[in-house]
């Protein structure tokens, strides 16, 4: 069910409750970081933002979340793979959808940097926080990063990550979406050149306006 997705969950949901989920998503992240130190053949990256996050059995007002709830993850392209710290992703599949004019500079600046940041278990957090700026509940901002520090001195004090403080969620999220405002309104550029002046198709489907 739609509602049972993190970040359409997290609008129907009590503050307690959406904390609680966070905790939740924290956990799972926890296990991946908890494998990466176990062994040095294989490191994985994850994209725990919200969106990638949906709760069984969830029915809000009916069947809350609780600490046994179990959550189930869903993504398009991770989690990476480095094995013996090499990346197994091809970055040239992500740039295959980029305007032609545009991937080269992708290639030099950005790529890489953007698949690092999976890697990195604080960056992540930050990433997971910034989610709330998008989906228009910034109020909620400081109790959540709350929650995310106390996890990392808590129940992941053996990674020690340092706190995340709130100017540097809301520096991460300007940036990320600048960026990605920018990429948008490039391909629709590519788009354009391609179907009208080309008279080509154009073989992606664009999201419309993106609320931020």
């Amino acid at each position: 069910p739609a509602y049972s997705i993190g970040n359409q969950a997290l609008h129907l949901l009590e503050p307690d409750q959406v904390f609680l989920l966070v905790r939740l998503v924290l956990g799972q992240l926890h296990r991946v970081w908890a494998f990466n130190r176990q062994q040095e053949r294989i490191e994985l990256g994850v994209d725990g933002q919200i969106s990638n996050w949906c709760v069984e059995g969830l029915d809000p007002g009916k069947t809350p979340i609780s600490e046994q709830s179990e959550l189930v993850y869903f993504d398009t392209s991770t989690p990476f793979c480095r094995i013996e710290g090499v990346e197994q992703l091809d970055y040239e599949l992500f740039l295959r959808s980029a305007p032609s004019f545009l991937a080269w500079l992708l290639r030099l600046l950005f790529v890489e940097d953007v698949v690092n940041r999976y890697y990195d278990f604080r960056r992540v957090a930050i990433d997971l926080v910034a989610n709330f700026y998008k989906e228009g509940h910034p109020e909620l901002i400081p109790a959540v990063l709350e929650v995310v520090n106390d996890f990392f001195a808590t129940e992941a004090a053996d990674l020690g990550i340092a706190p995340i403080e709130e100017k540097e969620v809301a520096s991460y999220y300007r940036e990320d979406a600048l960026i990605w405002t920018l990429y948008l309104a490039f391909r629709r550029i590519d788009r354009w050149l391609r179907t009208r002046l080309l008279r080509r198709d154009y073989p992606y489907i664009l999201p419309g306006k993106i609320e931020r």
